[in-house]
């Protein structure tokens, strides 16, 4: 059977049972993949992580985790929870990175680092100091949680999916052996590859679990068929070229599109248990206002690369 069809397989023909989440996520996501095994690849285990869960909080750690999976396809353990820890208190852009990774130890404050009070692998971008034409050179470092050194806060609570935690993390002279940093350019080949990944991956989640409601809670079909369409599109493009502006066209008409189905789904929400629709609503009116202006500008800087000769 095709891969796409059998996740379809698995999304349309099987009870859309639910595995609650109730307080604790990290519990929640290891009983998930206890549940799930066998899921085809990460991009279908976000998926299913969406569709076996009562919220969207199980579509963002499955989708989160996804997306770190496809962006370091080799060197992160399948069992552990993972955090990418970029930004700081001056931002996330290679100038406000001021983390430093020099003789083996890693010294830096960050900032909003996600599911980094679960976590058991930190991934750390540091730099290494400049280049000649005075360009710092970044490096993505793999850092155990417990590490000494690492510190971690848990910072407030936020409205938006509220039970995904982030942290404050503190790193103090914290030695890394030699094969923790990751191949390649730490920011071009995956901080600034990220939001691309994290879109497509989160979003394919988000898209499992509102097909897995409209089948627990008798939606249209016409809603299903065309979320079923929708994770299909979106596991194809989980398949492509992360960097390539084609990618980037299709991932903003896609995510356009998705916005009106969402849209068009909200007045069925009616027929969902009242806590799980007040969920929902919750969560589903931070959706546009997450990272916005960073596409917009992904999806101009693709049109402008593809009209290049």
């Amino acid at each position: 059977m095709d891969d796409a069809l059998a996740l379809l397989s698995r999304l349309l023909r099987r009870p859309p049972a639910t595995l609650p989440i109730g307080d604790d996520v990290a519990a929640w996501w290891r009983r998930f993949r206890d549940a799930e095994p066998d899921a085809l690849s990460p991009f279908d285990r976000a998926v299913l992580a969406g569709f076996r869960s009562d919220r969207v909080a199980g579509a963002f750690v499955g989708g989160y985790q996804g997306a770190l999976r496809a962006l370091v396809p080799d060197g992160l353990p399948d069992d552990a929870i993972v955090s990418f820890c970029v930004s700081e208190p001056g931002g996330n852009s290679p100038k406000a990175i001021e983390t430093t990774l020099a003789g083996g130890v890693i010294n830096g404050r960050k900032k909003w680092s996600t599911m980094a009070p679960l976590a058991d692998l930190l991934l750390v971008a540091a730099h290494e100091g400049a280049d000649a034409a005075g360009r710092k050179r970044f490096k993505l470092v793999r850092v155990p949680a417990i590490a000494p050194g690492v510190t971690i806060r848990r910072m407030p609570f936020t409205t938006f999916i509220p039970e995904i935690p982030h942290a404050e993390l503190e790193l103090r002279e914290v030695a890394v052996p030699a094969d923790a940093p990751l191949p390649g350019d730490g920011y071009t080949d995956y901080v600034k590859r990220f939001r691309t990944v994290e879109d497509i991956y989160i979003h394919g989640g988000v898209l499992g679990y509102v097909l897995g409601a409209a089948r627990r809670f008798d939606f249209p079909p016409t809603v299903a068929e065309r979320l079923a369409a929708a994770i299909v599109t979106m596991r194809t493009l989980a398949s492509g070229d992360f960097d390539a502006p084609e990618t980037h066209v299709a991932l903003a008409g896609a995510l356009a599109r998705d916005a009106t189905l969402l849209e068009h789904s909200d007045m069925h929400w009616e027929k969902a248990e009242e806590a799980e629709r007040a969920r929902w609503r919750r969560d589903r009116a931070g959706f546009g206002s997450v990272a916005g202006a960073l596409r917009e500008a992904r999806r101009a800087r693709a049109w402008e690369r593809l009209a290049s000769p």
